[in-house]
């Protein structure tokens, strides 16, 4: 072993607050990524992985299930062409009794 070691940078967009499910709205996308950028600066040849969320919850706030990735499309693009991945990120959530989300 050389001394070198592996890591997995991963980050999720839910684009809601865990605890509350009310909205961040814009700020985990449009200011968080910056940060989460100038960060990794001092790692030049690290790569991230995005995990953008898209599922039926989505879809019945925002009328399709991949609102984020349309929504974000050039900041996502400019994720990839530096090098990092984008990938799809879903709740297995389903309306119960047509009306709470549950996971």
């Amino acid at each position: 072993m050389d001394g070198t070691f592996r890591v997995a940078l991963t980050f999720d967009f839910d684009l809601e607050d865990a605890f509350t499910s009310k909205s961040l709205g814009e700020w985990e996308v449009v200011e968080g990524i910056p940060i989460i950028q100038e960060q990794m600066e001092a790692f030049s040849d690290a790569k991230t992985t995005f995990f953008v969320r898209a599922d039926n919850r989505v879809a019945d706030d925002q009328g399709t299930a991949d609102f984020y990735f349309k929504k974000f499309a050039d900041i996502w693009k400019g994720l990839l062409a530096k090098g990092h991945s984008v990938c799809w990120h879903p709740h297995p959530y389903r309306r119960e009794m047509g009306k709470t989300w549950v996971q």
